[in-house]
């Protein structure tokens, strides 16, 4: 029996996609499994409020979640102390997750609630294992960044009880180096998993079940006892010897071997949703979500590598799944659902294939789903009118784009490959076609200048009626891999937070190995007091968005003939009113619905206006009073259309001009 457990503090509100997909992929291979949920176990355990809102306190400066296991994976003698801990999150506005944080809570949590914690999970283990013992008893742990210290305490207790089981560790906390130095350092691990594993993930664990020795050829897999391999010894053909372990290198999956894995199976997790006090307490039983995947790698990231980005390069290579497979997998989750609700399906894709929107998007937009389900994905903001509407007809009603900043200048350093009015352009489009936007604001990046940051600051204050970040302006993360933490010429200094040293004894585990999160001295950024106004404007639009019951607006309504148009406008930090526009203004305006030059509006409409300067004073009229912006000869109009019947008439004429020009063209070729 192959024991699967998914520790605190992951989210309650969805599965497991990794755990999801070897309980399929053991199943089909006669291989018994089980997924143990037991961050529902303490959610039980301390009110499953309390655990939602705790596993929130994780991240670059605050580690509640984590310091809360540090001396059980450790040992006693070894734990951060609760004022030091709450001091991690100084500066973090608690109020955002209605929990208030106190010395004797934490101390309770720690030394009294998650010993008992501990103790049942390996007793429901415990009891797993002896009826459904065969070669050996076998426990793996999926962990991501914030779930090693919660696995490792459950891992050593279970090694204590059980000396001859095998504890394998597996997931994002544990690729490469990260997961060589954590099996070095961790006398009761076994076997770790550093990269993807859906083609290993069978011969491995029907050996470890059977009781027979692993086979010598599993990429990625790495053993502290040679002896573990077929081959008895650490003369493997092909593997290496690793700070006091064996194995292979990780090599990301082909598209063949993706393609291959089954839908996941999410009975475990289905079962947790009956447990009681779920529903009452997070309303979770209609509130989860159930990812899917479609592919995996970056195809940007693959030609050029976002500056931030912290993906493993080796990981980058883009490979996707076949529209046929994709859609099974979506159905397959729906239909196994166990009650009426229907659950949005999020994608967990880095970025969305471009091919989708040639046969999948298409095809999901004329058959649709069972229960037409939300759908979310992550995605380029390069998109065009067409492809954003064709993705709100295949069903996405959400999105998290990699917008990050609406400044041309700094989305060059962060090597984004998109202007700001394009990102602008494409915030539009979600609002206009159903979609929100779940992106973030980043800044402090080297190479910047302090006139980027006032001349976005003003910009934003045209743009208060649409969707803000999900939060306020933060500082770019140093991660492992970016080309930030391994170019030269971007830090003088780069070393692993401070609160590791709180979390892993420096004495065992080398920490600049396995630390993900990162300090650096960078060069050549401005002070923090040159931020100030954009930081203001920034929480001033997020606070907006979050507080008042009426969002700001700046919307557009046609006429009963679509001559003229209405605008009318509530954002709060600009000039509030209404605009009557004549058909000459109402027919330029319309045409900047997407970024357009001087030169072409001209073009298209000049003949509507006496002379060359009646058209230019429309023009800076509209930008005067912030109805539109313009960046580098193009122009957008800011407006969003206020109801269907504008809409519609906004799609004619695009459609018409798009044709006009095309005409012109031909007759220009022609001459």
């Amino acid at each position: 029996m192959i024991n699967f457990i998914y520790m605190p503090f992951g989210s309650l509100n969805h599965p497991s996609i990794a755990l999801g997909q070897f309980r399929s992929q053991l199943g089909e291979a006669s291989i018994p499994c089980r997924v143990h949920y037991f961050n529902f176990l303490l959610g039980s355990m301390m009110g499953f409020r309390n655990y939602e809102l705790t596993s929130l306190q994780s991240g670059m400066g605050l580690q509640i979640a984590e310091g809360l296991f540090g001396c059980h994976a450790w040992g006693s003698g070894f734990g951060m102390d609760m004022e030091a801990l709450l001091a991690t999150g100084q500066g973090v506005d608690f109020s955002v997750y209605g929990q208030n944080y106190d010395v004797k809570w934490l101390i309770e949590l720690r030394d009294e609630l998650i010993p008992r914690f501990l103790d049942e999970g390996v007793r429901i283990l415990m009891e797993e294992s002896k009826g459904n013992f065969q070669g050996r008893h076998v426990f793996g742990f999926s962990c991501s960044y914030f779930q090693t210290l919660p696995s490792l305490a459950l891992a050593r207790r279970l090694k204590q009880k059980l000396p001859e089981c095998v504890i394998v560790f597996g997931g994002s906390g544990f690729h490469s180096r990260m997961g060589l130095e954590l099996l070095r350092s961790i006398p009761f691990a076994d076997i770790v998993s550093t990269g993807e594993a859906d083609d290993v993930v069978v011969p491995l664990f029907s050996a470890l079940n059977e009781g027979r020795l692993i086979p010598d050829d599993l990429q990625g897999i790495h053993v502290k006892d040679a002896l573990l391999f077929q081959s008895g010894s650490a003369a493997i053909p092909g593997a290496h010897f690793v700070g006091e372990s064996y194995g292979r290198p990780s090599i990301p999956v082909s598209a063949s071997v993706l393609e291959a894995i089954p839908t996941p199976d999410y009975q475990d997790y289905y079962n947790c949703l009956e447990m009681d006090g779920v529903d009452s307490e997070t309303a979770m039983g209609s509130n989860y979500y159930l990812p899917f995947e479609t592919s995996r790698g970056c195809w940007k990231g693959s030609r050029q590598h976002c500056a931030f980005c912290g993906l493993n390069p080796e990981d980058l290579a883009p490979r996707r799944k076949s529209p046929d497979r994709v859609m099974r997998i979506m159905r397959d989750l729906l239909e196994a659902r166990p009650t009426d609700y229907v659950p949005s399906l999020h994608a967990t894709d880095n970025l969305l294939p471009n091919e989708y929107f040639d046969d999948l998007l298409p095809r999901m937009a004329r058959e649709g789903l069972p229960g037409n389900p939300r759908l979310f994905c992550e995605m380029r903001t390069t998109l065009s009118r067409n492809q954003v509407r064709l993705l709100a007809m295949a069903g996405f009603r959400a999105v998290q784009p990699g917008v990050e900043s609406l400044s041309t200048e700094i989305l060059k350093l962060m090597r984004k490959g998109v202007t700001g009015i394009k990102n602008i352009h494409f915030l539009i489009l979600c609002q206009t076609y159903g979609i929100e936007p779940r992106w973030n604001m980043l800044y402090r990046i080297p190479g910047e200048e302090a006139h980027y940051y006032d001349e976005m600051a003003s910009k934003i204050s045209r743009l208060t009626h649409l969707t803000p970040p999900l939060v306020r302006a933060r500082h770019i993360e140093m991660q492992p891999f970016s080309p930030m933490s391994t170019e030269a010429g971007w830090a003088d200094s780069l070393s692993p937070q401070g609160w590791y040293g709180e979390l892993y004894p420096a004495d065992r585990v080398c920490i600049p190995l396995i630390a993900y999160f990162m300090e650096a001295s960078l060069r050549n950024v401005i002070s923090q007091e040159d931020y100030s106004r954009f930081e203001s404007t920034v929480k001033i639009w997020v606070d907006l968005w979050r507080d008042q019951r009426t969002r700001p607006l700046l919307n557009w309504y046609a006429d009963k003939d679509g001559d003229e148009l209405l605008i009318q406008d509530t954002r709060t930090l600009t000039r509030t009113g209404s605009w009557q526009l004549d058909n000459a203004e109402s027919m330029v305006y319309l045409s900047m619905s997407d970024p357009i030059s001087m030169k072409r509006l001209h073009g298209e409409w000049g003949h509507l206006f006496e002379n060359f300067q009646e058209f230019e004073n429309t023009i800076r009229r509209f930008r005067n009073f912030g109805l539109i912006i313009e960046e580098s000869g193009q122009y957008l109009a800011l407006a969003i259309p206020g109801n269907t019947e504008s809409l519609e008439l906004l799609e004619k004429h695009l459609t018409r001009s798009r044709e006009s020009n095309s005409e012109s063209e031909s007759e220009s070729e022609k001459e």
